[in-house]
């Protein structure tokens, strides 16, 4: 125990740590994400084919083309808001769920905790644990693994277009692209 509270957490041991709450649950949380990833690739291809809407009716005058893409542009947002109903029907089904392993293991924790430990702790700090902790505990696998793992997936696929559309500007962006991460990563850890 002593030694446990002396480990600083980083992200592989405190993956390892919330993975034993994940157990019954992964299919959940893997379905999670793949809606998340779907809507991210979504949300990058509607505007994509919004511009090329532009470009037919403005540039080629081809009507016909356009409407064939308004069609698609209109499926695609008729996915995204399905998509998104989806996705947070599963998120607050996680969310319930594993905050509810966490607070039950919590809570177990402090009822088995000695009697001097409990006497010197303020009631405040217990509370705290068991109601915003867990909580922060999804936050992570969210914010940290689930936004981090898009994230990089969609830049990669957004470089990759940029390529297609125009080699300096994909140069241009290999360059910003790792900076900005840089700056992101050097700056979030002081914030």
């Amino acid at each position: 125990m002593k030694k446990q509270q002396n480990d600083k957490l980083n992200i592989i041991s405190s993956v390892k740590f919330l993975g034993k709450y994940l157990k019954g649950h992964r299919i959940q949380f893997f379905a999670f994400y793949i809606g998340w990833f779907l809507d991210s690739i979504a949300t990058i291809i509607a505007p994509i084919i919004f511009g090329l809407m532009i470009n037919q009716i403005v540039y080629y005058k081809n009507v016909d083309l356009f409407f064939r893409l308004a069609l698609v542009y209109l499926v695609v947002m008729l996915f995204k808001c399905i998509l998104y109903f989806l996705v947070n029907q599963i998120y607050a089904y996680n969310w319930v769920m594993f905050n509810l392993k966490i607070k039950r293991d919590v809570f177990t924790s402090i009822l088995n905790a000695d009697a001097q430990y409990l006497s010197n702790a303020n009631t405040g700090d217990l509370i705290s644990t068991v109601q915003w902790y867990s909580s922060e505990s999804m936050n992570f696998i969210i914010y940290n693994i689930i936004h981090n793992i898009n994230g990089v997936l969609i830049v990669i696929f957004c470089t990759v277009y940029i390529f297609i559309i125009n080699l300096y500007i994909g140069l241009l962006m290999l360059i910003a692209v790792p900076i900005a991460v840089f700056i992101s990563l050097k700056f979030g850890k002081k914030i």
